[in-house]
């Protein structure tokens, strides 16, 4: 037996199963087919020689076998995490912070988290732009960690959710409907077009999923990938879109000359994660996830609030 089978792909997903004692939910947080956990599950079982799980029981539980490698794993993964941050921490320089944020955070929560770490580090580098773009960098080693709002390939990233937002539908002033809940149908008759973000953005693929299944089609002629050109276009009166309350907080100046209301149901939403390369060490990554998750449900959800009172009512 190769002695890293158990810290492989199929260490990761036997303590994600064991964790949740679902191949199901396995799948779902790891983001691949149940067929490949079962894959990934036979090949560490079959290169162990021993069996790891009782498939014949309802939810599944874990051999004893199974029980020794899953204490004996998490162990030795929570005991390397906090030698490496101890080692960083003894190391006579400090940490060099590479990071990367979602355009509609980096103005507010971008700016905390440089002044948090810019007097424990040699050098700080921050890098906004859609979560395509964080990603691709992150798979690059350019940067160490990213607060995105989609998730990477599951098996080679690892993530936290930091913040739910629902979207909102903005418009033209001069478009008007006959209440403050427009239909679909209004919408798609309303005399202008929707304006899309780009086809590889994290924001459109959702859209996109939420529309094929309403089987609805919405006509478009422009697609956009930044969310104050987004902002911009709407208050023009060029068309319509569904924009993220994070990014009508960014550009607040332009929020008086937009009529902002709930979306049709069902109503979309994106996911705030905070993502890294697994088996990398972070410096400073639970602080980074504590003070995001305070900010982002503290001083941001306040001030979106403020500036859309009925967002959180419901």
């Amino acid at each position: 037996m190769n002695k890293t089978t158990v810290f492989s792909q199929h260490g990761q997903v036997f303590l994600t199963v064991a964790e949740h004692l679902s191949v199901v939910k396995a799948a779902d947080v790891l983001g691949i087919k149940q067929s490949s956990i079962s894959y990934h599950l036979n090949q560490l079982e079959k290169e162990l020689n021993v069996p790891l799980l009782d498939r014949r029981t309802k939810p599944i539980s874990l051999t004893p076998e199974g029980k020794l490698l899953f204490d004996e794993l998490s162990y030795e993964q929570r005991h390397l995490t906090e030698f490496l941050s101890k080692l960083q921490q003894r190391n006579l320089h400090a940490p060099v912070i590479r990071f990367g944020i979602i355009e509609s955070l980096s103005y507010n929560l971008g700016t905390d988290l440089i002044q948090s770490f810019f007097s424990k580090s040699q050098h700080v580098k921050m890098v906004s732009g859609t979560s395509e773009r964080l990603i691709q960098q992150l798979e690059n080693n350019e940067l160490d960690w990213a607060i995105t709002s989609r998730t990477p390939d599951a098996l080679k990233f690892a993530k936290t959710v930091l913040f739910e937002e629902p979207s909102v539908l903005a418009t033209p002033k001069s478009l008007k409907f006959p209440t403050d809940h427009p239909t679909w149908d209004n919408l798609k008759y309303c005399g202008l077009p929707f304006l899309r973000y780009n086809r590889s953005s994290g924001g459109d693929v959702i859209t996109e999923s939420m529309l094929n299944s309403l089987s609805l089609h919405l006509p478009y002629r422009l697609q956009v990938d930044t969310g104050g050109v987004m902002v911009r276009l709407i208050q023009k009166g060029i068309g319509w879109s569904f924009l993220r309350p994070a990014t009508l907080l960014q550009h607040s100046e332009f929020v008086n000359s937009l009529n902002i209301l709930p979306m049709p149901s069902p109503v979309i939403t994106r996911k705030i994660v905070l993502i890294h390369k697994k088996n990398s060490h972070i410096f400073g990554y639970e602080e980074v996830k504590q003070k995001s998750i305070e900010f982002l449900n503290g001083q941001f959800k306040r001030d979106l609030t403020q500036l859309i009172p009925w967002l959180y009512q419901s």
